[in-house]
């Protein structure tokens, strides 16, 4: 039986974008959540390390409004966030 280097590593660039009702950080935790997939579906071959290496941001939006308790009371404020992220990722693959 040969053995022969399988492992080989790829740069990819992935769009990931993500919505939280918290935070900027949540949204962005939303984002990176689907970074694999997104990858994964890039590459050909099982995925045993990813390192982000750029991380752009290609668009953010905040959206603030008034939330009451039945249309009258306990005004409070809540946002929605919304980012779109460019990111390039280094990727350690196994081909087999």
């Amino acid at each position: 039986m040969s053995s022969s280097d399988c492992l080989r590593y790829e740069s990819v660039s992935a769009e990931i974008s993500g919505t939280s009702k918290i935070s900027k950080e949540d949204a962005v935790n939303a984002a990176f959540r689907d970074l694999k997939e997104k990858v994964s579906s890039k590459v050909k071959g099982i995925i045993i390390y990813m390192k982000p290496s750029k991380v752009l941001v290609m668009n953010i939006q905040c959206n603030a409004y008034e939330d009451r308790f039945l249309l009258l009371f306990m005004p409070r404020k809540r946002e929605t966030v919304k980012v779109t992220l460019q990111v390039d990722v280094e990727v350690g693959l196994i081909e087999i």
